[in-house]
C-alpha cells in the first residue's frame, strides 16, 4: 500500500472501557427542579480536543428517567494520558429553562464534536433533540474547565 500523508494510525484498543455510567453524579435539573443521576444510564459518542497538554473529551451522557429512558447532556472529561480520564462531577451543556428549552427538552443535548478556535476559546457543534427533531446547535467556551463560561449561538429560539 502507498503512503499517503493523510492518514493516521494505526490505532490500538485499550483493553478496558475509558468510561462508563456514574449513577453517583448527580446535579440539579432546571427544568424538572429536581436533582438527577445525570451520567447514570450512559456515557458515550465523545468529540475530542487536546489542550494544554491534556485530552479533554466532551461525552454524551444520559440519565435514566423520562420519557425516552434518558435526557442527554454534555459531559467533560479530563486526561492526561488519553486512557485514564475524569469526568467532572456536572454536565457544561444541558436542557434549561431558557430560551433554547423547547429545542432541548425533553430529549436533550447529543453529539458534542469540539475544536479549538484560532482565536483563542472553543467550538463545540451539538445535536438538540426536542423528542421528535434533532437541530444542529453551536456552543462555543472561553475554556472548557469547571465553571467554564458557555454562550450558545443556535438558531432563533422556538416561540
Amino acid at each position: 500500500m502507498a503512503d499517503r500523508g493523510w492518514e493516521i494510525g494505526p490505532f490500538e484498543r485499550v483493553a478496558e472501557p475509558i468510561l462508563g455510567p456514574r449513577p453517583d453524579l448527580a446535579f440539579h435539573c432546571p427544568i424538572n427542579g429536581t436533582g438527577v443521576a445525570w451520567a447514570a444510564k450512559d456515557v458515550f459518542n465523545p468529540g475530542a480536543v487536546v489542550h494544554g497538554g491534556r485530552v479533554h473529551l466532551l461525552v454524551r451522557t444520559e440519565d435514566d428517567v423520562g420519557r425516552y429512558a434518558g435526557v442527554s447532556r454534555i459531559g467533560l472529561a479530563t486526561s492526561d494520558d488519553g486512557t485514564h480520564f475524569e469526568l467532572e462531577p456536572e454536565p457544561v451543556l444541558f436542557p434549561a429553562d431558557d430560551a433554547w428549552q423547547a429545542w432541548e427538552w425533553p430529549g436533550g443535548c447529543e453529539d458534542p464534536r469540539v475544536v479549538e478556535s484560532p482565536e483563542g476559546g472553543f467550538v463545540c457543534t451539538y445535536t438538540a433533540f426536542d423528542g421528535k427533531n434533532g437541530t444542529l446547535f453551536v456552543a462555543t467556551s472561553d475554556d472548557l474547565g469547571p465553571g467554564a463560561s458557555t454562550a450558545r449561538r443556535s438558531p432563533a429560539p422556538r416561540t
